[in-house]
């Protein structure tokens, strides 16, 4: 799996497996707002370009997040996510350790499959969103 992009201060480290067309967003530590909503614009440009069909979200390393950069997730970035990207796309995530980042992250999953329509799996492993991706 190749490195495609590290975030200057080390939020995030995006990684791309070309023969599966794999995509995996790996977040880690307090990331401020400003440093969240640019890490997303980088991975939709990056999911686009190497016109990915699977995206592993591996956030469980990470600390906590702006709330306010939670709403923008929901309500700016998915709208443009769902118009974008193929209804065929699947996405897994790899739960945080973090126990309120956790409840956060449950809370949005329901909109990414009922309101987006994004086919989504919740895994505790980075090795169960893997095996999910592939079945």
């Amino acid at each position: 799996m190749e490195i495609i992009f590290q975030h200057p201060e080390n939020y995030a480290q995006i990684r791309f497996e070309a023969p599966k067309k794999l995509f995996v967003l790996s977040l880690k530590g307090k990331i401020p707002y400003d440093a969240y909503k640019a890490i997303f614009e980088k991975a939709l440009e990056l999911f686009i370009q190497t016109q990915s069909e699977y995206f592993i979200i591996d956030i469980h390393q990470i600390i906590s997040s702006d709330p306010m950069a939670r709403a923008w997730l929901v309500t700016q970035f998915m709208p443009k996510v769902v118009r974008k990207i193929s209804v065929k796309t699947k996405v897994a995530i790899v739960k945080p350790q973090n126990v309120f980042q956790r409840f956060a992250v449950l809370a949005l999953i329901p909109s990414l499959e009922r309101i987006f329509g994004i086919k989504t799996n919740v895994s505790e492993t980075y090795e169960e969103a893997y095996k999910w991706i592939n079945e």
